[in-house]
């Protein structure tokens, strides 16, 4: 592979890890959690209907949930698996990581392999974090009334939340494929300046030989 077509390949390579990083800041407060009434009480209530559906922002297996006492405080709508900072937060700003790291190493050429590195580490702690709440149980209780009661809700992973996690661990590869090329290309760079020194010692060494048989 050529020099020029190895850095349309890392150009190439790197638009499509900003662009995973773009995506993963969209779908970081994009609904990732629904929540569903799973109580015997509730049956052929109108409360059986009840449920929730929560984004990025508002649910964080990290933290925890939050106790009953504090979700009757949120009146209508109230739920103990709402946190108050969703883990949505932590991946939207390592999303923006990506972004400004990919689009720093397309245009400076020199630190390529140094800034990938960073991207491929802020990829993983996307995938880490995402990861960890699309693998999670989500349980809670919650109320819609506002007045008090509280039913036992399970929660279903929603597909926006895969797909965070599946474009997070894209990125790392596409990394550290940028990191691959970067280095081979580095080290043939190397390898023909050592070439180009060791041939001048060459041609001096002939010559001497040359004048010894004369």
């Amino acid at each position: 592979m050529g020099r020029l077509a190895e850095n349309l390949s890392k150009t190439f390579l790197l638009i499509a890890i900003a662009t995973c990083g773009a995506f993963i800041i969209i779908l970081s407060f994009m609904n990732w959690v629904d929540f569903d009434a799973d109580d015997p009480f509730a049956r052929g209530t109108p409360l059986e209907n009840l449920s929730f559906t929560l984004d990025g922002g508002d649910v964080s297996r990290i933290q925890g949930g939050i106790e009953i006492s504090e979700a009757s405080e949120q009146g209508e709508n109230a739920c103990t698996c709402r946190a108050g900072f969703g883990d949505g937060y932590i991946t939207a700003i390592f999303g923006a990581i990506v972004v400004v790291l990919a689009s720093a190493a397309i245009l400076i050429r020199s630190r390529v392999r140094v800034l990938t590195i960073g991207a491929i580490l802020a990829s993983l702690v996307v995938f880490g974090v995402a990861g960890y709440n699309a693998t999670g149980i989500w349980e809670g209780v919650g109320s819609t009334s506002g007045d008090g009661v509280f039913l036992n809700l399970d929660g279903d992973v929603r597909i926006e939340l895969f797909t965070l996690t599946t474009l997070a661990a894209l990125s790392a590869v596409l990394g550290a494929a940028v990191v691959a090329i970067d280095t081979r290309e580095a080290q043939a760079l190397a390898a023909a300046e050592m070439e180009a020194e060791e041939a001048p010692d060459n041609e001096s060494g002939m010559t001497d030989e040359v004048s010894g048989w004369a």
